[in-house]
């Protein structure tokens, strides 16, 4: 039922022009954490899927279907939500990740930017044209658009997510 009360407001959203972020439902009733692929409210793109995902952040594909130049953005290497999105999406690990952009360092492809925190993920994707991030779920706000949301599996180890609400 969940999932597909998630469907129909994700679609509800699409329809009506925006994005709806559901942040409670990402984590708390499936109990995996979820990674919002977010971009720009102001680009077309409203969905995308796993193979298009990895082309990007690994700049194989470098424009969408309007012309417009994707810009993928990472987190800092040794951040969980990182590693996990490498795993999921990627299917490699760190030292291959690193492996493949030293080998595209030759041929003039540089890697991802990176940004600090997903804070400033969810800031440097709402104002950059074509920027394409990830984040938490309940990282994603009304600055971004989430189009993809990402299972995690438990064995990723990927313990921390969202920060937890203090009730004080």
């Amino acid at each position: 039922m969940t999932q597909l009360l998630r469907h129909l407001l994700l679609l509800l959203g699409a329809l009506v022009g925006g994005s709806v972020s559901l942040p409670a439902i990402a984590q708390e009733k499936t109990g995996s954490p979820r990674i919002a692929i977010i971009v720009s409210r102001l680009i077309p793109l409203s969905a995308i899927d796993n193979t298009s995902l990895r082309n990007i952040y690994l700049k194989k594909v470098f424009l969408d279907a309007y012309g417009h130049t994707y810009v993928p953005v990472n987190l800092p290497a040794t951040t969980a939500l990182r590693q996990a999105f490498t795993r999921t999406i990627l299917h490699w690990n760190e030292l291959q990740l690193q492996n493949y952009w030293n080998r595209q360092y030759f041929q003039g492809v540089s890697p991802p930017y990176v940004v600090e925190s997903q804070a400033a993920m969810v800031e440097f994707v709402a104002k950059t044209p074509g920027a394409i991030g990830y984040v938490w779920s309940c990282f994603a706000n009304a600055k971004v658009k989430v189009i993809f949301e990402l299972p995690v599996p438990m064995s990723s180890g990927a313990t921390e997510t969202c920060p937890t609400q203090d009730t004080r």
